[in-house]
C-alpha cells in the first residue's frame, strides 16, 4: 500500500484551497456569477485543473532557470587576469597542482660587473735619472 506523509497531504490541501479561491475569484467576473450554484460547481471542477496547470508551469520555470544558471556556472569567471585567462584558453583541460616540495629560485645568467680602471693601483712615482743623488 502506498501512503503519503501527513505534511505532504496538508500542503496539497492548502494548495487546493488556494487554487479554489483563485478559481472562484476568476469565475466571479464571468456570467457564472448570475447563478451561485453554477459558480460553486465550476469552482469545484476547475480548482484541481488550475492547481495542476500551476504545478506544470512551476516545474517548467524551475527547469529553465536551473539550466540557465548551470550554463553560467560552467563558464570561466570574467574577472581573471590576462595571464590566467591566456593560460586557461591555451590549456583548458589541465590544472596546475601546487608543489609540496620547495624548489630553489632559478638563477638567471647575468653579466658580471666589470671594473673600469680610473687609476692604476700599481702606479708609482718614477724618478728621473738626473734627479737621483749621485755619489
Amino acid at each position: 500500500m502506498f501512503s503519503l506523509p501527513w505534511w505532504l497531504l496538508l500542503v496539497l490541501l492548502v494548495c487546493l484551497v488556494g487554487s479554489a479561491f483563485a478559481t472562484y475569484l476568476v469565475l466571479e467576473d464571468t456570467q457564472a456569477r448570475d447563478s451561485p450554484w453554477a459558480l460553486y460547481a465550476l469552482t469545484a471542477v476547475l480548482a484541481p485543473v488550475m492547481l495542476a496547470v500551476m504545478v506544470v508551469v512551476a516545474i517548467g520555470l524551475s527547469t529553465i532557470l536551473s539550466a540557465l544558471l548551470e550554463d553560467q556556472s560552467a563558464q570561466p569567471p570574467a574577472e581573471s587576469t590576462g595571464a590566467e585567462s591566456t593560460l586557461e584558453r591555451t590549456v583548458p583541460s589541465e590544472r596546475t597542482v601546487p608543489s609540496t616540495t620547495s624548489t630553489p629560485p632559478s638563477t638567471t645568467p647575468s653579466a658580471s660587473p666589470t671594473a673600469s680602471p680610473t687609476a692604476s693601483p700599481t702606479a708609482s712615482p718614477t724618478a728621473s735619472p738626473s734627479a737621483s743623488p749621485s755619489p
